[in-house]
């Protein structure tokens, strides 16, 4: 599941990236969302399978760090990108 997920997230980014008009763009984006809300609970359940009790936190943690600074370098990172390129680099 999350292979697929993962499968699925990239190819509606390189779609996102096609995307000749608002309509189709936001359809890639709304699958772009499916697939994400896969990635998180069942790379979270694949943690907790694989990793040894005195570890479980420090590893929770790790997993954690990548959605809470995103949103921190996601905006100045794409503004330079849309700044230098065009949007669709953003994908």
């Amino acid at each position: 599941v999350f292979a697929g997920a993962v499968g699925l997230f990239t190819l509606a980014s390189w779609l996102c990236g096609l995307a000749p008009n608002l309509e189709t763009f936001v359809a890639a984006r709304v699958l772009q969302g499916i697939a994400g809300a896969l990635m998180v609970p069942v790379g979270r359940m694949v943690v907790l399978r694989t990793t040894e009790k005195q570890d479980l936190v420090k590893m929770l943690a790790l997993i954690t760090w990548p959605g809470l600074v995103a949103p921190v370098l996601g905006p100045p990172i794409g503004g330079l990108i849309v700044t230098h390129w065009s949007w669709p680099w953003i994908f």
